[in-house]
């Protein structure tokens, strides 16, 4: 009976050590601070190259959404810096550089061309389970604002949630990846997720406005 109760003792200990090593774990996912990763955007029909495209820093709303449920009972909380750059210049970048991709300049002779994007971070937050991880799991909520030389195109909320073993096909990483890499490959495919989904978005505004003006 002693014995079977200090096994118990010792069960709920470890078990316990693991949850708050976890917990430290992704409160600091990333200790060695990796350049955001880019998944490639799945948009082809896009074409930029009469645009001039600026986007603006992302607003960080994410403290407005600590203690959201994410997955389970897994809420969302507030997570050290954990890419090369501070998240919120990296989200600006990864959609830079999507857009320049596309043909988006960066200067224009005529302020009719100038598309204004304004991204607003609500939920940006990867997790790992698993100290070698198991399951990875990000969710990613923007809202996207788009104008074009004043006039207001998109204004819309956009939302993503990932997950993965590592062996679906759609996984851009590998089951041989570290805790590091993969929670960062994951945070990126969910933000590309929804980046396309406001690319096709501009897609369709940008070509209704093309046809209401005639050209």
């Amino acid at each position: 009976m002693i014995k079977k109760f200090l096994f118990v003792i010792i069960g709920v200990s470890f078990l316990g050590n693991i949850s708050f090593a976890q917990n430290r774990l992704n409160s600091r996912l990333f200790h060695t601070k990796p350049p955001l990763f880019y998944s490639p955007s799945q948009i082809k029909n896009l074409d930029l190259s009469g645009f001039a495209i600026y986007v603006e820093e992302p607003v960080d709303h994410r403290s407005d959404f600590y203690g959201e449920v994410v997955y389970k009972k897994k809420k969302v909380q507030q997570l050290d810096e954990f890419f090369e750059k501070p998240t919120m210049i990296g989200i600006q970048q990864k959609i830079k550089y999507d857009l320049s991709l596309l043909g988006a300049s960066d200067s224009t002779d005529t302020v009719r061309n100038e598309i204004i994007i304004t991204p607003v971070v609500e939920v940006f937050y990867p997790d790992v389970r698993g100290f070698f991880w198991v399951k990875s799991f990000a969710k990613v909520r923007l809202v996207m604002i788009a104008k074009l030389a004043n006039k207001e195109l998109i204004n819309k909320k956009y939302e993503y949630f990932y997950i993965t073993d590592g062996t679906d096909k759609e996984f851009e990483g590998s089951v041989v990846m570290t805790i590091e890499q993969c929670g960062n490959v994951t945070i990126g495919m969910a933000l590309r997720k929804v980046l396309d989904e406001f690319y096709n978005d501009l897609y369709n505004e940008l070509n209704a406005t093309t046809n209401e003006a005639g050209l």
